[in-house]
């Protein structure tokens, strides 16, 4: 009981938020850093910008968790390192882009 109840003490002691500039070569170094407090500010970065634009640029996907969201993003900087001059934030909506491109295509092909 005494270790539940120090677990909600440390709950609810307000912690610092933590918010910062991505670049391209940033993110993708967060992304395979190993590290999984990196990792996991990166995958916070790219969440965001998808759901910022949700709606307003595409559709929301059901389907999309976030570890695979995450895994979309960091493949496709993989794959276009030209693109590495952007901002963070035009490399993961072109990345969302890419993504819902080829499952467009997928369910075509697959309806006919």
């Amino acid at each position: 009981m005494k270790k539940i109840l120090l677990c909600v003490v440390l709950l609810m002691i307000p912690t610092a938020s933590y918010a910062k500039y991505f670049t391209p070569e940033l993110l993708s170094e967060y992304l395979n850093s190993g590290e999984c407090e990196k990792r996991n500010q990166a995958a916070g970065y790219i969440v965001g910008v998808y759901d910022s634009f949700e709606g307003v640029i595409y559709m929301h996907h059901e389907g999309l968790k976030r570890e695979e969201l995450v895994d979309v993003v960091d493949r496709f900087m993989k794959q276009n390192k030209e693109g590495i001059y952007y901002s963070a934030q035009l490399m993961v909506l072109r990345a969302i882009e890419d993504y819902v491109k080829k499952q467009e295509e997928e369910k075509r092909r697959s309806s006919q």
